[in-house]
């Protein structure tokens, strides 16, 4: 073997240049391995091992990698929606500070929460039946929206508006449910000039603020805080059937259609009573029919 100036090399020297060369190959395969890794992820940070990767969760912050069974405490499947490791965890609702911040309002604002009322919507809409948010109850966008105009605006849920139900309102634009009662906000005049179907949603919106209305402050808008879908009606409880009712179905029950009344007579035994009339009957009725045409066939016979 020759070196690059040309000259032979000895065998020791043979064998230093043999070990720089793989130990070169040797860096190239690592620093390959170290760019995958880069790219693909790791693997688990717990076990350090990078299979089972229908288990293995994303850190959304991060990008680091967990098996859903070695973490602390365990979790049994993949979660749906975004994950965060401990590291970069969601801070809680309490954190953001924004019940310290109602804490601090006075309270001829907190004292309008829960208060079922008529807010001024958009185009085509009018004043709509809704209620002032607790900020408190809310997440998402929801909470931020409120935050950001707290003491300034109230935070408003429209009724039956499932695109766009919360937006925040000046006092100025909110009426009091009475007050709205008396300017006759309930007839809805300016929904029914937008269209049939505007004017059934806001029928759909007046019966719903009007059970939220009948209900303690306490106890509004309950069903928000546990479901996502609000019952529209209420719930309808079976009657007990009055004694007219329960008579006229028993007689639609035993009341058979004349299309499935059998055709024909009914058959009688031959020593029916029924039967021995029918026959003494028939055979009267011949009797005078021969009776009959005896006495016609003689008068003629004398008149000739």
């Amino acid at each position: 073997m020759a070196n690059q100036s040309g000259m032979f090399l000895q065998p020791d020297q043979r064998l230093s240049l043999i070990l720089d060369i793989q130990r070169e190959q040797q860096d190239e395969v690592e620093s390959e391995r170290a760019c995958e890794n880069s790219t693909f992820g790791t693997g688990c940070l717990c076990c350090g091992e990078d299979d089972d990767h229908a288990n293995i969760l994303l850190c959304e912050g991060c990008n680091d990698e967990y098996h859903t069974y070695c973490l602390d405490p365990p979790l049994r499947s993949v979660p749906t929606g975004d994950w965060y490791c401990s590291k970069c965890k969601v801070p809680s609702l309490e954190a953001d500070g924004l019940d310290q911040l109602i804490g601090a309002l006075p309270s001829t604002i907190t004292q309008r929460y829960s208060e079922v009322c008529w807010a001024q919507g958009g185009i085509g809409f009018g004043y709509w039946p809704a209620i002032i948010y607790d900020p408190r109850l809310t997440v998402g966008s929801a909470r931020q929206l409120a935050k950001k105009h707290l003491g300034k605006r109230y935070l408003v849920f429209f009724f039956e508006c499932h695109d766009a139900p919360f937006t925040v309102l000046a006092e100025s634009k909110i009426q009091r449910w009475e007050n709205g009662l008396v300017e006759d906000l309930h007839l809805g005049k300016t929904a029914r000039s937008s269209g049939k179907l505007r004017f059934q949603m806001f029928q759909q919106a007046l019966q719903a603020a009007r059970i939220e209305a009948g209900k303690p402050k306490s106890m509004r808008m309950d069903w928000n805080h546990k479901k996502p879908s609000y019952p529209c009606t209420k719930d309808r409880k079976s009657k007990p059937l009055t004694n007219l009712k329960r008579e006229r179905e028993e007689k639609t029950v035993l009341q058979v259609s004349p299309r499935r009344l059998k055709r024909g007579f009914k058959l009688l035994s031959p020593g029916d009573s029924e039967v021995r009339a029918q026959s003494a009957n028939l055979f009267f009725s011949i009797e005078n029919v021969i009776g009959s045409n005896v006495v016609t066939s003689k008068q003629a016979n004398s008149s000739n």
